[in-house]
């Protein structure tokens, strides 16, 4: 697993829904769904708007606002693997935070988690885990202030660079990952609580939360991986709440954000024919033939919608899960 299993798996987390929202709202819950709209590709008309917005030499925009119109600019290229570009805009984000609360707020969580995502991106596990680090110390003085920072995504990124440096170094991988996983908690304990137990966030942790047992837990690993794979879909899905790992929702339910069901269930595919393997149990078996019917269908009408210069990035992500 080496730089190009990185950069994949940051393309798999920084995915996002489309929901449309206009940039005129400012709180938190908008904020999510602003970035859930721009991380996702699917709103070219927002990413203009958010440019202008971010580059008015006379910004009237509240400066914690404007911070995270700029963050979000920075993760939309970093999501495009334009590493400088994304750095450029982290850049402004801790410009703007600087100019207005000084060199030493709290808000310098924003600027060190923004940093960590750079080299977490570039493979140089040490940087990022020590950036990472920096930005969970601030979380960890639990001043009023902090109501403003989402430590639910600064935790995620320290699990990730915990992540990264196993990944890069093959060492201690129990600990390591076993430590990562218990930020991911930190991160679902985290959540703002305005936000519902349905969106593309949650998801995203309970995904990542699965990866650990994926790539480190050894001993009975692959229940505790379907678990998190599937409370990662009911996340997804509104109207889905069947709490049984083997269950799987219709392909005529509504989703957030098909890419992502998607993804989930590409893991929980190969999970489920796994755990076949290791049980011989057919109800495993015809789980498995059950949740590829329903990526075939998603499969078909998500990519019937994308655009030409999507096409190879989508084919790249998702390879022939449905068929495979």
């Amino acid at each position: 697993m080496g730089r190009g299993f990185i950069k994949y798996l940051y393309l798999l987390l920084l995915l996002g829904c489309s929901t449309g929202v206009l940039l005129a709202q400012s709180n938190e819950r908008d904020l999510e769904k602003i970035e859930a709209d721009l991380i996702s590709g699917k709103n070219h008309l927002l990413l203009e708007e958010l440019q202008k917005k971010t580059e008015l030499k006379k910004n009237q925009l509240n400066p914690l606002i404007l911070a995270q119109y700029q963050s979000l600019l920075g993760d939309y290229y970093l999501n495009k693997s334009d590493i400088e570009l994304a750095k450029k805009y982290w850049d402004l984000s801790s410009k703007t935070i600087e100019a207005k609360f000084g060199q030493n707020s709290s808000f310098k969580a924003f600027k060190y988690n923004n940093q960590s995502k750079y080299y977490g991106f570039l493979i140089k596990s040490d940087s990022a885990l020590y950036f990472a680090e920096k930005a969970v110390s601030i979380c960890r003085l639990k001043r009023d202030s902090l109501k403003f920072i989402r430590a639910d995504k600064i935790y995620k990124q320290y699990g990730y660079a915990l992540k990264v440096r196993h990944i890069k170094q093959k060492t201690e991988a129990y600990s390591c990952l076993k430590k990562a996983n218990s930020y991911y908690d930190k991160a679902i304990k985290e959540m703002p609580n305005e936000f519902e137990k349905t969106n593309q966030l949650l998801s995203n942790i309970y995904f990542v939360k699965g990866l650990t047992y994926l790539y480190c837990y050894v001993n009975d690993s692959l229940n505790p991986l379907l678990k998190n794979l599937h409370n990662g879909l009911v996340a997804l899905t509104p109207s889905y709440t069947n709490q049984s790992v083997i269950s799987c929702p219709s392909s005529n339910n509504t989703f957030l954000n098909e890419s992502s069901v998607l993804i989930l269930l590409h893991f929980k595919i190969d999970a489920l024919h796994n755990l076949y393997l290791q049980t011989k149990d057919l109800k495993y078996l015809e789980a498995c033939y059950e949740h590829s019917k329903t990526a075939f269908v998603i499969w078909k009408n998500f990519f019937s919608e994308l655009k030409t210069e999507e096409i190879h990035l989508a084919t790249e992500m998702y390879g022939a899960a449905p068929f495979s």
